[in-house]
């Protein structure tokens, strides 16, 4: 069986093989202000006065970007918490604020020019998506092969906010 985890599901006393597939990672993203666009580097100081719609708490993303903020020392002003994060970006899209969420929700807006995305000033990434199996596990070819992409695919310490 393999997992795709944060921490090693098993036992102490089962014997684990794990690596790191690729990081996840928190980007700001607005369209708020015109300026967003021509800025490639945002600092603390430009988010001070930006109203933030943020996740409901309890949400992964919400713990993220709140220990970003502490760790920043950024006193944010919350314009609304939101469930969902689609509900999040359409909010952004129509200018209600910025937003702090996960890279990969936000790729396709980005691309395509609807939200402008920049990596959070200071933000030090400490989460990353494993891959954790059992070495005593007889694997189906399938897996195996699986397991030898990511191996061969992955880049941990990429600076890149993308996956593999």
């Amino acid at each position: 069986m393999i997992w795709l985890l944060f921490r090693c599901p098993c036992s102490p006393r089962k014997a684990c093989t794990s690596f790191r597939c690729w990081r996840t990672s928190c980007v700001w993203f607005s369209l708020r202000k015109i300026r967003w666009r021509k800025k490639k580097t945002i600092e603390l100081a430009d988010l001070q006065s930006e109203p933030f719609l943020i996740h409901e708490a309890g949400s992964t993303s919400r713990e993220l970007a709140e220990r970003w903020a502490q760790e920043n020392q950024l006193r944010w002003q919350v314009r609304m918490e939101l469930g969902a994060i689609e509900t999040i970006k359409e909010a952004t899209k129509h200018n209600m604020g910025v937003s702090i969420l996960p890279y990969r929700s936000v790729v396709r807006e980005g691309e395509t020019g609807e939200l402008v995305i920049r990596e959070l000033p200071g933000y030090v990434n400490r989460r990353h998506i494993c891959l954790v199996y059992r070495q005593d596990d007889l694997l189906p070819y399938p897996v195996t092969s699986f397991i030898r992409f990511l191996q061969h695919r992955r880049l941990p310490d990429a600076k890149s906010p993308s996956p593999l």
